[in-house]
């Protein structure tokens, strides 16, 4: 009864010893793109070991091995490549290693935090217009945690954008610096797309680009926009037309699992505020929508969040939100993104 015992205990511990047991790589910068990191396996087993197959939890983690079986006491060196680009946040992802005769597999944990420079949490700035407005203001925030003192050279931000820096505060590790924006929006024009560059005086620090977008509001009985250049001038022309939101396309960008996101439409505010959500398609299962009307139901913009369910780990997300008046109207909005991992 004894040596049986023994054999039993002896199948639960691993035969393998692994060191480091947690690769922590710290906190580094994602310029770095991709990290090399690596463990050793020795075999403490009274006969040799034999792995069945070792992996990665996630596309980003690639490991290689080198051999498959262990005398007693031998040791081998296994490699592991980490790609960090674009995975700012805390990183946490694991190397499963399966040997023959053991039913759960050895884990390795890989864990971290990646940093960048300079960064902007959302997709877009999104810059909204009424009728006869050429000029918009938009107030919005980039985060810093290596530079706190980072400051930017203006006189390279593009010609068409004024740009000023409202304040400077410390959240945790991080500072967020709040910016007020403002564009000219040409009166033809229902939309404008533009990139704002930031572009650092210190040199060591990477220029960090914002995609700037600005929407004209085409409210019902308004004037088309090719003819709004002459509304200024005594054009009393009135043509009819029907209520709109815009943008009809959201870009997220890079989704981080579990995260609400934010996105802001536009139309006449009798439409905005009769809006409900109709519901949704080609979204995984789980994804919820939701409207904020911020108390004020006489504005033109109204703000969307979505929270993309956990059905889908990973790859391009691409679905379409529906909206439904008071009236019966339905509107939809197409959304597009990647899915990346939780901060």
């Amino acid at each position: 009864m004894g040596s049986r015992a023994t054999e039993k205990s002896d199948m639960l511990l691993s035969p393998i010893k692994i060191e480091p047991e947690v690769l922590d790589f710290g906190r580094v910068n994602e310029s770095e793109h991709v990290l090399d990191l690596s463990f050793t396996i020795e075999s403490i087993s009274n006969a040799p070991v034999k792995i069945a197959n070792i992996g990665a939890s996630c596309g980003c983690t690639v490991v290689r091995l080198s051999q498959s079986t262990l005398a007693t006491g031998e040791s081998i060196t296994v490699p592991v490549k980490v790609t960090v680009l674009g995975r700012r946040g805390d990183f946490e992802k694991n190397v499963q290693i399966n040997t023959v005769g053991n039913k759960d597999p050895i884990v390795v944990p890989i864990k971290g935090k990646v940093v960048q420079d300079v960064w902007f949490e959302g997709p877009m700035v999104q810059c909204f217009a009424k009728e006869l407005e050429t000029s918009v203001e938009k107030t919005f925030e980039i985060r810093t945690v290596d530079y706190p003192l980072v400051q930017f050279n203006w006189k390279l931000v593009d010609e068409a954008i004024q740009i000023e820096e409202v304040s400077r505060v410390k959240e945790n590790d991080e500072t967020v610096i709040k910016l007020r924006l403002r564009t000219e929006v040409p009166l033809g024009q229902t939309t404008t797309s533009r990139h704002l560059v930031l572009v650092p005086l210190d040199k060591n620090i990477k220029q960090l680009v914002v995609p700037v977008v600005c929407y004209r509001s085409i409210l019902k009985n308004s004037k088309p926009p090719e003819i709004l250049k002459g509304a200024k001038e005594g054009n009393t022309e009135v043509v009819k037309k029907e209520q709109e939101l815009h943008p009809k396309l959201v870009n997220l960008g890079l989704i981080p699992y579990g995260v609400e996101q934010r996105f802001e439409i536009t139309g006449s505010p009798e439409l905005l505020a009769s809006l409900k959500i109709a519901g949704h398609e080609q979204l995984p299962q789980g994804t919820t929508v939701n409207l904020h009307y911020g108390g004020n139901l006489d504005a033109d913009v109204l703000c969307v969040t979505i929270c993309v369910g956990e059905s889908l780990k990973s790859g391009l997300l691409k679905g379409t939100i529906r909206l439904r008046s008071s009236q019966g109207s339905e509107f939809c909005v197409d959304v597009i993104g990647f899915m990346g991992p939780k901060k």
